[in-house]
């Protein structure tokens, strides 16, 4: 088990959630054709991870980055454009979900989510993770409040990347 952990950890490392965490190549924020190209690569690497496991239909749940980044920041220009493709992804990957980051709150640094938000992300991640892993009859009885997609009240950019997928 201690094996199987680290080999899931080291496949994931890429996949991480921390947009100024130091990736082996430019963040897909900050790049366009990165950007347009996220969704598709990050659903390559987790079906290559599914199959490295042995386990085609591992429940897989993705997460928006935070709408607060500052898209003048050449690091994250494209953060929405990454955010559409990340949202569009479970159409493509079974057994997958995509929770949103709308409203939730940065630390005060336009880069990390807060302590608050951190705690509601987890549950919007638990809460789309039974979703998934619950059977249809069972699912019915699980609610909740959060957004689980890109919101159609956005504005501004927001509003055209929402529908954009909409359509």
């Amino acid at each position: 088990r201690v094996g199987l952990r680290r080999r899931v950890a080291r496949n994931l490392a890429g996949l991480g959630r921390d947009p100024s965490s130091d990736l082996p190549q430019t963040l897909p924020a900050g790049d366009a054709s990165l950007a347009r190209s996220h969704a598709a690569r990050c659903a390559r690497a987790l079906g290559r991870l599914r199959e490295r496991l042995g386990s085609p239909t591992l429940p897989v749940v993705l997460g928006e980055l935070g709408y607060f980044l500052d898209q003048r920041d050449g690091r994250f220009a494209h953060a929405a454009t990454v955010n559409a493709g990340t949202v569009a992804a479970p159409e493509r990957l079974p057994a997958a979900a995509c929770v949103s980051a709308h409203g939730l709150e940065h630390k005060g640094d336009r880069l990390h989510f807060s302590t608050a938000a951190q705690h509601e992300l987890g549950r919007r991640y638990a809460l789309a993770y039974l979703r998934l892993v619950r059977p249809k009859s069972e699912a019915g009885e699980i609610t909740a409040e959060a957004p689980f997609a890109f919101p159609t009240h956005a504005r501004g950019a927001e509003a055209a990347v929402a529908q954009a997928i909409i359509d």
